[in-house]
């Protein structure tokens, strides 16, 4: 069987801190592989919509400030990801796949008062850089944007959102009864966001 995407991945990873009692043996070996290419497909839907909505030295411009955002997002999570690995190594833990930009931190056993510490500074500096690299774009992009299309595209940016939210929801549902359904959904969801 392929490997998950990474996006797959970190939502099981993620639901896994959310819902502690969940036994990860008893999970599906394909948990969220589905939701992963439901929220690429939405994603694909939403960057159309960009090239639809705006003139096309306009959508180019998005289009490119959008691309160069994600990419120094996954450069920033790969970074604080090797940072993690070695500090995990380091106290004698097996690496544990979960997205560092997560706003809830993994359980990890085995680590002193400092190296928890260090593992929360890791993942808030990777979550600031993040955020100014958000600044930054939307800085980029804004004077592109009409009122009008504008207002389309947040539209359609909320109708990415809402297919992140049912793709999760559906694989959630599947697994049966969780505690803390509908803050589970979102957080995930929330999560899924932040991959694009």
């Amino acid at each position: 069987m392929p490997a998950s995407p990474p996006l797959a991945r970190a939502l099981r990873a993620a639901l896994l801190f959310r819902q502690p009692s969940l036994d990860p043996a008893q999970l599906p070996a394909a948990l969220f592989v589905d939701t992963a290419a439901h929220c690429d497909e939405a994603d694909r839907v939403y960057q159309a919509a960009i090239a639809g909505v705006l003139a096309s030295d306009a959508a180019r411009d998005v289009l490119a400030a959008a691309s160069t955002f994600r990419e120094r997002v996954r450069e920033i999570r790969a970074a604080a990801r090797t940072e993690i690995d070695a500090l995990l190594v380091r106290s004698g833990n097996v690496g544990i796949d979960f997205d560092p930009l997560d706003v809830v931190s993994p359980r990890v056993g085995g680590l002193n008062h400092v190296e928890i510490v260090r593992l929360a500074d890791l993942c808030d500096r990777a979550r600031l850089q993040v955020g100014g690299l958000r600044s930054e774009a939307n800085a980029r992009i804004a004077p592109l944007l009409s009122e009008d299309s504008r207002s389309e595209l947040a539209s359609a940016k909320r109708a990415r959102i809402a297919a992140f939210h049912g793709a999760v929801h559906a694989e959630l549902a599947r697994l049966g009864p969780l505690e803390r359904f509908s803050q589970t959904v979102e957080s995930l969801a929330t999560l899924a966001d932040g991959w694009y």
